[in-house]
């Protein structure tokens, strides 16, 4: 029973730790959608995000850390292309 429940602590913190990062994102990608004003948002921020993450997936290809890193990666990428696409 405490196997069960630890993992399934692990689990719920692994995904917090992939989707936790994005959500305050998902809520902009949101209302920048629904009222499609585009105030406040900065390429600038896009632009460090996206290239952080591009170095996290690179630095993943050479050298394997964790995977729930590299899936934060990935989604946070995906994040920002949606921010930039829809504010474009």
């Amino acid at each position: 029973m405490v196997n069960v429940l630890g993992a399934i602590f692990m689990f719920l913190c692994d995904v917090s730790m992939i989707l936790g990062a994005v959500m305050s994102y998902v809520v902009q990608i949101h209302k920048m959608w629904k009222e499609r004003v585009c105030e406040g948002f900065s390429t600038y921020v896009s632009f460090i995000l996206i290239l952080s993450n591009l170095i996290r997936l690179f630095w993943w290809y050479l050298e394997r850390f964790s995977v729930i890193i590299l899936l934060a990666a990935i989604l946070m990428l995906i994040c920002q292309m949606v921010l930039l696409y829809i504010w474009v």
